[in-house]
């Protein structure tokens, strides 16, 4: 299991097998971070700051491991963690006649540019993580 942790000014990623995080993303935002959520496939990160700007941090497919099958995410996980046009889209399509169309998603928010001008840095958290990350790969 991969988790990020948010302070204000870092996002921490952590996983459950080491103590330690083993990546550290800085230098995103020039305001204090606020929030950031995973994408549903889990190679994206969605960073934002208090000055309503949002990054996104692009993972290389695999970096993290696999993805669990869905099947094999237990069902209240999966409920809490759909995202909520999808929960009203299946609500309205429940509710619409027989072969009538479902209504269009509501549209995403824009994301705007980075402010910190390309500053972005992920890397290992400390000397312990990154030896744990190399430990890891190399088996």
């Amino acid at each position: 299991c991969v988790f990020a942790v948010l302070t204000t000014n870092a996002v921490f990623l952590h996983d459950t097998q080491h103590p330690h995080p083993f990546a550290k993303v800085g230098n995103i935002h020039l305001a204090n971070l606020t929030d950031c959520c995973w994408s549903p496939d889990g190679h994206q990160l969605f960073v934002c700051s208090s000055d309503g700007y949002v990054s996104i941090v692009n993972l290389v497919h695999g970096a993290l491991g696999e993805p669990l099958p869905e099947e094999d995410v237990p069902h209240a996980i999966r409920r809490a963690t759909r995202p909520p046009e999808l929960k009203a889209s299946n609500r309205a399509k429940k509710r619409a006649a027989p072969g009538a169309a479902a209504p269009a998603a509501p549209p995403t928010p824009a994301t705007h540019g980075d402010p910190s001008g390309g500053r972005a840095v992920l890397e290992p958290a400390s000397a312990e993580a990154a030896a744990a990350v190399s430990a890891a790969g190399a088996a």
